[in-house]
């Protein structure tokens, strides 16, 4: 329990803080008693223990796939950062509640509970003795709470030395060295801070990967006469461009900040080799991608996962009984009182609007489950609503996820998945689309069209023509489906009445 969890206890006891006794009240026979509280505190904030890199390893399933290059999938499975070191505390906390006649505290048993606390050595028995038969105290109430503590304190406990169950004073010093003990193990504790670093700074990945050896290119200049004018190997003098002077290198060398490799065997000659790039700005590079495969992963999993749920609760309605298919359903978001005064739902509505959507209208008599659902849904395509949305989530796979993926692991100077290294995910064109970052998004097959455009999401891609992606369009009654349909899971996924 923590302090101000305490503090809230002592608060609910000085409600109580006075009791009369019992019988008629006399001016002699009035007794007054109070209760009063001391709280001692002891707490131990432990340095963090940190990974010992020069001892650490990537285990072997791991590492194998760090050999291999496929630092992609390296990614996906152990994310792009790991926790180093844990800072940790543990506390524990005793609460003395006791009944005195004065309205002042007992300073000398206050002060000597303190020492006890602080684990004082001058604090024998019989000076427990003696502040027991001078403290002005009738009776006692001592609560012990703690966290963090280690479970495994000592072999002393099996003697009974060791307690956190005080039966009265004489056993509070025991307590607190049981406490004290239980503190000393640094695996113990809550966890108060950690220590996020990216896989790139971890001594192990980066020997595994051998982020330290430099990625070497070839570096090109221009055939040249004696004259200093450019020639093709003929001696003919023609027009190339190397770099040097106010040109760029688009006949010989390297162009659009290194990722474009320039070379005509005919004009060209190769005059020795260079570092395509520092190995801070790969790692840099590194711990980017790193981070968008994540968060892209993320995405499609938590699509997979609600129209997992759409599913499941498609199930349930299935199996709800014929008798309550017309009850009010509870909606979740909005709590008991507040469901009296919203729009009423029923099973047999709301398995309705799973199957084919909100953009399919019709009031209480009409929601009647067809055997041909092409009865039902005249417009194109005519789906139910959960093979459209897997029908979405499959184009934003192989149209944006797949490629961007294989084109960050591409090779490059003859390195396997070096392009995860040379190049950051924004210049990259199959990556760089923003927007298919974003949650709440779909993808689009032509970018040309209007954003008001009513967009078949089911439509054949042209891989001629890049898509992108962009948010619902709520005019649209296909796309305001799939707004709705997250609404009405997270509102009554998984079924409960409102009575």
């Amino acid at each position: 329990m923590s302090g101000d969890q305490v503090a809230a206890d002592v608060e609910g006891y000085q409600r109580q803080d006075t009791i009369m006794t019992n019988g008629t009240a006399t001016e002699n026979e009035s007794k007054e008693r109070h209760i009063h509280f001391i709280v001692a505190v002891m707490q131990a904030e432990k340095y963090y223990t940190s990974i010992d890199e020069t001892k650490a390893s990537i285990i072997p399933e791991m590492s194998s796939m760090l050999i291999k290059a496929d630092l992609i999938q390296f990614y996906q499975a152990c994310g792009p950062n790991y926790i180093r070191s844990i800072r940790r505390a543990s506390e524990l906390t005793s609460m003395f509640i006791y009944i005195s006649q004065s309205t002042a505290a007992d300073s000398t048993f206050s002060r000597d509970v303190n020492r006890v606390s602080k684990l004082n050595q001058g604090y024998t028995r019989s000076k427990k003795k003696e502040i027991r038969s001078n403290s002005n105290v009738n009776s006692m109430i001592i609560k012990v709470f703690g966290y963090g503590l280690g479970v495994e304190i000592s072999s002393a406990e099996e003697d009974g030395k060791m307690s956190l169950v005080p039966a009265g004073m004489d056993d509070f010093a025991r307590v607190m060295n049981t406490g004290f003990a239980a503190m000393v193990n640094p695996l113990c504790g809550m966890v108060r801070n950690v220590e996020i670093v990216p896989w790139a700074s971890n001594a192990a990945f980066q020997n595994t990967i051998q982020l330290d050896l430099p990625i070497s290119r070839s570096t090109y200049q221009c055939l040249r006469n004696s004259a200093g004018q450019t020639v093709d190997v003929n001696g003919t003098t023609t027009i190339c461009f190397d770099g040097t002077g106010d040109t760029d290198a688009s006949t010989c060398g390297y162009t659009d900040g290194g990722d474009t490799e320039n070379f005509d065997p005919r004009k060209c000659r190769v005059t020795g080799s260079e570092d395509a790039l520092h190995k801070d700005l790969r790692k840099f590079n590194l711990i980017a991608n790193a981070e968008f495969i994540v968060r892209m992963n993320q995405i499609i999993r938590n699509k997979i996962y609600r129209n997992e749920l759409h599913m499941k609760c498609i199930n349930q309605l299935f199996k709800v009984p014929p008798n309550k298919m017309t009850n009010r359903l509870m909606n979740h978001r909005l709590g008991f009182y507040f469901n009296n005064l919203q729009i009423i739902m029923t099973p047999k509505m709301l398995l309705f609007k799973l199957l084919y959507g909100d953009s399919v209208n019709g009031t209480e008599s009409d929601y009647t489950l067809a055997a041909n659902p092409e009865t039902i849904i005249s417009n194109d395509p005519i789906r139910y609503l959960f093979a459209r949305k897997l029908e979405e989530i499959s184009m934003l796979i192989s149209n944006y996820f797949t490629p961007c993926v294989l084109k960050l692991s591409e090779m490059r100077n003859n390195i396997e998945s070096a392009n995860l290294q040379m190049t950051h995910w924004t210049r990259v064109p199959q990556c760089n689309k923003i927007s298919c970052t974003l949650p709440n998004t779909f993808y689009v097959p032509d970018p040309d069209l209007d954003a008001t455009a009513v967009i078949n999401i089911t439509q054949s891609v042209n891989p001629t023509t890049p898509g992108t992606c962009r948010s619902y369009n709520n005019t649209d009654p296909l796309e305001k489906d799939m707004v709705n349909l997250n609404y009405r899971i997270e509102e009554y996924c998984p079924l409960q009445y409102s009575w």
